[in-house]
């Protein structure tokens, strides 16, 4: 995995809280309605193919139509954190609300 620019320096200092404020970045948080009632009637299996059916479709989409000014933070389960123009990022200030919009719709 790669470091966003400027978090290399905390990497070998203690735990501790580490934030940046950036001003223009848009953070998508999206998560599947309904999974936990749908997981318990179905076998692992099923849910394992759902849930890298989701990983792949959101990587498809943001590296298609989103790289370099969206990336994709974090994918837990059925989750995802997608962040744009952030400051470790590529950045398109004047296109931030109609990316972020376009990938979530995506």
């Amino acid at each position: 995995h790669s470091v966003p620019r400027g978090f290399g320096q905390h990497i070998r200092r203690p735990a501790g809280l580490h934030v940046v404020d950036s001003d223009d970045v848009v953070c998508i948080m999206m998560d599947i309605a309904g999974t936990t009632s749908f997981a318990v009637s179905q076998p692992p299996r099923i849910m394992a193919e759902l849930l890298h059916k989701v990983y792949i479709t959101a990587n498809y989409i943001v590296e298609r139509e989103a790289l370099p000014y969206v990336y994709i933070h974090e994918i837990v389960g059925d989750s995802l954190l997608l962040i744009c123009n952030a400051d470790f990022m590529v950045r398109h200030r004047s296109r931030t609300a109609a990316i972020s919009i376009y990938v979530a719709r995506e």
